[in-house]
């Protein structure tokens, strides 16, 4: 009678802490199930943030890109028109290849007492900040040469820098920007079949019977640099009808690819111009956008690129 009882109060004892144990798991498995149900609605919280957050930043790149998109609209209207370009300079091709949706490089032509003014020019930077001065460039250019009559390019680039310094107020003491832009400017004169050409960084490149010529630029931005002290040179030359004339922004040479990811390079890229130049110039343009595709293969564009090319 006393094992049994014995064993009926340890058959009590083993069950009731089996009970206490599993009462025990159970509060532990609610505090465990509460705490993940905490945490759940915590990142569903952090989710419904993170996706706000998301989709703010979406709506503010959209509006962004929709108003550089509406500013590169601007910029390209200000921009001298192609068939205004084609009036004057039958026959000619602009290969222009924005690294961003807006342009830090721009292009000019107009014609002022029976001289025909043509520059290209490539802004410190490249997407809004280089669109920013292309647009003061092409505006000051506009009074240098239409309000003035200005058609010397050494007076013209001259005058730009000077004018460059004083709007963006380069000459303060506690201003320490020295932005600006390299520039290439042609002056052609079709009575007298002579040409004048300016360059701050930026070489012109004639092509005649068959021969690469190079006119090269000073090396003084157009900027308010210390480094960028002196005077700019006039290069002056008798040209033939049929010879061509390249200008450009070092974005073409600069811009890496090939099998070693390399530079495009200066030479490479005036041997080009020699090897297109007795092309029609729509080809010209063709082979040479078809060339810098193969060049780049997978690598993004580095720069700006523009090459204008004329036959005179």
């Amino acid at each position: 009678m006393f094992y049994a009882v014995a064993f009926l109060i340890l058959g009590f004892i083993i069950l009731w802490a089996i009970d206490k144990y599993f009462q025990r798991l159970n509060n532990e498995k609610r505090i465990l199930e509460e705490k993940i149900q905490e945490r759940i609605r915590e990142i569903k919280i952090q989710r419904d943030e993170i996706e706000i957050q998301h989709n703010l930043i979406e709506e503010r790149n959209n509006n962004i890109t929709s108003s550089i998109r509406y500013a590169s609209t601007i910029q390209h209207a200000v921009l001298t028109p192609q068939d205004y370009i084609d009036t004057l300079l039958p026959e000619n091709f602009i290969l222009s290849i924005p690294r961003d949706i807006v342009n830090g490089d721009f292009y000019w032509v107009n014609e002022k007492d029976e001289k025909i003014v043509v520059i290209v020019a490539d802004c410190t930077g490249h997407g809004v900040p280089g669109a920013f001065m292309s647009m003061l460039g092409i505006t000051l250019l506009y009074e240098i040469v239409n309000t003035h009559g200005i058609t010397k390019p050494d007076v013209i680039v001259t005058m730009l820098r000077e004018r460059m310094i004083r709007s963006l107020q380069q000459n303060r003491t506690d201003k320490t920007t020295t932005d600006g832009m390299d520039i290439a400017v042609c002056v052609i004169d079709r009575h007298s079949g002579i040409l004048q050409y300016t360059g701050a960084f930026n070489d012109l490149v004639m092509v005649s019977n068959g021969k690469n010529s190079v006119l090269r630029a000073d090396r003084i931005s157009v900027s308010a640099s210390i480094h960028d002290a002196g005077e700019y040179t006039l290069n002056e030359l008798k040209y033939n009808k049929g010879d061509m004339i390249y200008l450009f922004s070092d974005g073409y040479m600069d811009q890496f690819g090939g099998d070693f990811a390399k530079k495009f390079l200066r030479a490479h890229f005036y041997t080009t111009l020699l090897e297109v130049s007795d092309m029609p110039v729509s080809d010209q343009k063709k082979f040479l956008m078809e060339k810098l595709q193969a060049w780049m293969k997978n690598h993004g564009q580095t720069d700006d690129i523009t090459v204008m090319g004329i036959r005179l």
